[in-house]
């Protein structure tokens, strides 16, 4: 199942992957916090692409890129696991692959 869990369950587990330049689902986080972001291929894959994190605050109408500081947008070249923060409930996550090469990219957002 690519979104499991929800408010009612008091989690969120989204997953999917890449096998072209695509989005990935929207997943809604169910409480303010810390939540897990990872990106990964299979041992015998070669990671080929660019992934960039988004956020909705619209229920998936407007995506916008998560950025740092500078206002640069936040995307990864190479697998990734780490935490992000979001300080309001109810918004959306998802990856987006703006350039693909080999994969397929697997990816998972959970809170």
């Amino acid at each position: 199942m690519p979104i499991e869990g929800g408010r009612g369950a008091g989690y969120v587990i989204g997953t999917g992957s890449f096998s072209a330049t695509s989005n990935g689902l929207g997943v809604q986080l169910v409480r303010r916090g810390d939540f897990n972001v990872s990106l990964w291929v299979a041992p015998a894959n070669t990671f080929g692409g660019t992934v960039v994190v988004e956020r909705s605050f619209d229920g998936g109408g407007t995506w916008l890129p998560f950025t740092d500081i500078d206002g640069l947008a936040i995307s990864w070249g190479a697998g990734v696991s780490t935490i992000l923060t979001e300080p309001q409930e109810g918004v959306y996550w998802r990856f987006r692959c703006s350039a693909f090469s080999s994969g397929p990219i697997n990816w998972m957002i959970g809170q």
